[in-house]
């Protein structure tokens, strides 16, 4: 009889926690509060993970005193176009300060005034801040996770979740460097895996494995189509620029953003990113931001020293940091004072369904932080973070914050941990190094080529139809019959297998939902159904697991309940 120490190398902790980003370090460190054993578990390196040095160097803030019902009220009507979980989001901005208070315990530095309290950026056009926080904050992070006895288990992709019935239990996983087999048991499991960018431009790197584990443990998802973030990007690099929305030029001269952008947005926004598109259709282009025409609000990031405003600040080391990047790219492409833009998907699809306390619909199993930022319904028919820059590392915070400690308060309901099935574990051992057990196959690079060429064209991250949507779909199709094909040389590749996977179900996640939702809304634009029908789709889709299959169906809004209903709108 076979047992699981002759499987593997096996762990056993109360929380085991699944990334080691800002979301992750932040729930691991609320669930060590509840006096529970915590594990985090990364296929990089705790601390050194997730999205903050990409991320712009700061946060979404709310003051203390902050109106809750002007802020959620705002991103309802203008942002979530009433798809909104209007519940979820109001949790997020209750938390919103003592969550960042509580990093700053932790030892994060965040913007501070004269009396050592929080330090609030206005916005110019919305009803929320904007606050600095250290460019190296996930490190800071994990040592004080380390002072506080959570342990760390670097260079592990996590392949599957595991069950004891109907209730996850743990999670197994291969050594990227040398192999080892692991299976981490544990009484409750966080998930906080960096949703999915496909991999097409640097600032958002997850590959959709955190939503593959819970698809694959039967979780549900919701609001998959909204996994479409497009942001401004370098026409030469494919870098983003940020805060340019508003300086973009075509060859006329004529401001994009004035041309199309009608209300007062925050900032990029689905009316821009279709108008740039129609500018190059016209004939306008190329389309060049110009930067000597930058507003005030935005040349300040640019000023040297420490203080703005009377308050500490830490955009200096993030520009630094930029000047190297940007040194080094001059060497290959000088941009210049007035550098082509085009469109560029960052992807950012989260669409795990969780509930208030960050649970999924699985025993067992919670998620924080931008696996499911689609799936909360809390930003509703916006990709995360579009329209609310530091949104990102906000909602990890405040995710984190929450799931973590109502992970650890399951966690101690469970008197004895959970005995998994050895079969299922050596069944999962099995799939884990199947693609490096092949003699011949595909590249998992060349399967990642095809599912961008799936999901990039502006005609079906965007300007959506049923004809675009539906040969997308085929072509995924066609890539998950390539994908029991891949053949890895060595472990590092397989890591790359395992990706693609997950890639590959998140599109199809997405394009179903995309296909389904039959109106426009938000950054969901479809070309055929051009109109928001507030009459027939004041619904959120959601995609189920059945026997391995996308099953796409849709739920009513609870509007009766909510606050802030569309004009107009009657209980049926």
């Amino acid at each position: 009889m076979v047992n699981l120490e002759n499987a593997g190398k096996v762990i056993t902790t109360d929380v085991l926690v699944i990334g080691g980003g800002i979301g992750g370090l932040t729930a691991a460190l609320r669930a060590r509060e509840q006096d529970v054993d915590v594990l985090i578990v990364d296929k990089a390196n705790v601390g050194f993970a997730g999205m903050p040095s990409r991320a712009g160097n700061g946060i979404l803030t709310l003051k203390k005193d902050s109106d809750i019902d002007e802020y959620v009220g705002y991103l309802v009507k203008n942002l979530g176009v009433y798809l909104t979980d209007q519940d979820a989001q109001t949790q997020l901005a209750q938390v919103n300060y003592e969550a960042h208070h509580k990093v700053m315990d932790w030892g994060v530095k965040i913007t501070t005034d004269e009396n050592g309290e929080i330090g609030f950026f206005p916005n110019p056009c919305a009803p929320w801040y904007n606050s600095g926080i250290e460019l190296n904050c996930t490190e800071t992070l994990r040592k004080t996770a380390l002072k506080n006895g959570i342990k760390i288990q670097n260079n592990v992709q996590i392949t599957a979740l595991i069950k004891s019935g109907d209730v996850v239990c743990g999670a197994v996983g291969y050594h990227i460097i040398d192999g080892t087999f692991y299976i981490f048991r544990a009484k409750a499991v966080i998930t906080a895996c960096a949703a999915c960018g496909f991999r097409t431009i640097r600032m958002f790197n997850g590959r959709g494995e955190g939503v593959k584990l819970a698809w694959d443990a039967g979780a549900q998802m919701r609001n998959a189509e909204y996994g479409n973030f497009v942001e401004i990007v370098s026409d030469v690099l494919g870098e983003s620029i940020y805060g340019t929305q508003t300086i973009v030029y075509n060859q006329k001269g004529e401001n994009v953003w004035d041309k199309y952008v009608k209300w007062p947005a925050p900032d990029v926004c689905i009316e821009m990113i279709l108008g740039i598109e129609k500018e190059y259709r016209e004939g306008n282009g190329p389309l060049y931001v110009d930067f000597s025409k930058m507003p005030e609000e935005w040349k300040v990031i640019g000023q040297s020293g420490g203080e703005l405003m009377g308050m500490t600040r830490f955009f200096p080391d993030k520009l630094s940091w930029m000047g190297r990047c940007s040194s080094r790219e001059h060497e290959y492409a000088d941009l210049g004072a007035k550098p082509t833009v085009k469109t560029g998907l960052h992807g950012n699809s989260g669409p795990v369904r969780v509930d208030l306390d960050f649970k999924t619909t699985v025993d067992g199993l919670y998620v924080v932080g931008v696996d499911c930022c689609n799936g909360s319904g809390a930003f509703g028919a916006i990709p995360q973070p579009g329209g609310q820059r530091g949104s990102g590392l906000t909602f990890g915070i405040t995710t984190g914050y929450i799931g973590g400690a109502k992970a650890a308060q399951y966690a101690k309901s469970v008197h004895q941990l959970p005995v998994p099935d050895v079969q299922d574990i050596l069944q999962k051992k099995e799939e884990a190094f199947q693609c490096l057990n092949q003699e011949d196959g595909v590249s998992a690079y060349e399967l990642i080529d095809r599912i961008q060429d799936a999901v990039c064209p502006f005609d079906v991250c965007i300007r959506r139809s049923e004809k675009s949507l539906t040969g997308a779909i085929e072509k995924i199709e066609s890539i998950k019959a390539d994908l029991p094909k891949m053949k890895a040389k060595d472990y590092h590749e397989l890591m790359v297998c395992n990706e693609t996977k997950a890639m590959a179900l998140v599109a199809e996640l997405m394009l179903r939902s995309a296909l389904e939702r039959k109106e426009s809304r938000g950054f969901h634009y479809r070309e055929d159904y051009p109109e928001i029908d507030n009459k027939n789709w004041l619904k959120w889709t959601v995609a189920d697991n059945v026997d391995g299959k996308v099953v796409i169906s849709t739920e009513d809004i609870p509007m009766e309940r909510y606050k802030f209903k569309p004009e107009g709108w009657e209980a049926n």
